[in-house]
């Protein structure tokens, strides 16, 4: 029967992960798609080193360190692939974005996560081949359309994404996961003024909507083996700022890297929720990546809802109950 889509989202509970073995047989590859969020070195690489600055940025990254797809690809057993990462710092969810460097000014365009896609499709296209069905596909993005391309709707970012949801699907991509936003009222970068806060947060809740709505009705349209993963990152910085301790984190409202030239980095990074004013310290994105893996790998390794908590991360779920891989589990509903 047609597997139902599923949204993870981080608890606080016991949880023990399979072997690196057991991990390591569910998926060949993973192939990335988004923004700065996902980017291991793309804009650093397309701006000669500018950006982001490293150090204090490690390694071309938009964080103090590794983060969410590295850790998911060793959690899977995998070794992280520059090769099949295409995010890019900067992109939007459409064709094509334009990045402002500096020293001097120059415009540089900015594949969008539908680009992106184009460009794998492209590659398949040229090889004569289908996507890899078992390698796992994610897709973050949607924070650029409106931080800083005025999107003020999220009916076209949420059509871009279902767009590039079909195209992977259409050329046999069966594991597909897909991430909403946290709330961009939140962030630093607001700079704590309640009217733009509340903007953002608006959208950000309007954007989360609609892409739920919408990956839940691709579940019913696509093929009957494709996999959508709905990652409710929004939950996780809403349970990460509400309970800071829990996470490990001592400050959840500010920035570790100040905002202004010279970049003074704060003295305990991974104490902090963000690194900079719009991106998550290594430490989030590592409890971000535990958060994906549990939500790919096998469901029978994950345990009810209920049990207390230990600090390790397990799953939780919207929805209903639903036959994956088959094997069936009754998912918590944890709609936020």
């Amino acid at each position: 029967m047609k597997n139902s889509f599923w949204m993870a989202s981080v608890v606080l509970s016991a949880f023990v992960y399979p072997s690196m073995a057991t991990a390591a047989d569910l998926f060949s590859e993973i192939y990335v798609f988004g923004d700065s969020l996902s980017d291991t070195g793309n804009a650093f690489a397309g701006t000669g080193g500018q950006i982001p600055p490293s150090p204090p940025y490690f390694d071309g990254h938009f964080s103090n360190g590794p983060i969410w797809v590295e850790f998911l690809a060793t959690d899977l057993g995998l070794t992280p692939n520059q090769n099949t990462n295409f995010a890019i710092g900067g992109a939007v969810t459409g064709l094509e974005a334009i990045f402002v460097i500096d020293d001097p000014p120059v415009q540089v365009p900015v594949p969008g996560v539908l680009g992106q896609v184009n460009t794998f499709l492209g590659g398949l296209q040229a090889a004569g081949q289908n996507a890899d069905p078992d390698a796992l596909y994610t897709i973050w993005a949607g924070a650029n359309d409106y931080l800083f391309n005025n999107f003020t709707d999220p009916s076209t970012p949420v059509s871009n994404l279902s767009t590039a949801i079909e195209a992977l699907a259409g050329v046999g991509a069966q594991n597909i996961l897909v991430a909403n936003l946290p709330s961009l009222g939140l962030l630093p970068l607001t700079n704590g003024d309640p009217v733009v806060s509340a903007g953002l947060n608006a959208l950000t809740q309007a954007h989360n909507a609609s892409l739920l709505d919408t990956v839940n009705a691709l579940d019913q349209t696509l093929a009957p083996e494709v996999e959508l993963t709905l990652l409710d990152i929004n939950s996780i910085f809403t349970q990460a700022i509400a309970n800071p301790a829990q996470f490990g984190f001592t400050n959840v409202t500010e920035s570790c890297l100040a905002s202004v030239v010279p970049l003074v980095v704060c003295n305990n990074p991974n104490e902090y929720l963000v690194w900079d004013a719009i991106h998550p310290t290594s430490a989030t994105q590592q409890i971000i990546g535990k958060a994906a893996f549990n939500a790919v790998h096998e469901p029978a390794n994950v345990p009810e809802p209920g049990v207390s908590i230990l600090g390790a991360l397990a799953v939780g779920a919207l929805g209903k109950a639903f036959e994956r891989r088959q094997k069936t589990r009754q998912i918590a509903r944890s709609k936020s």
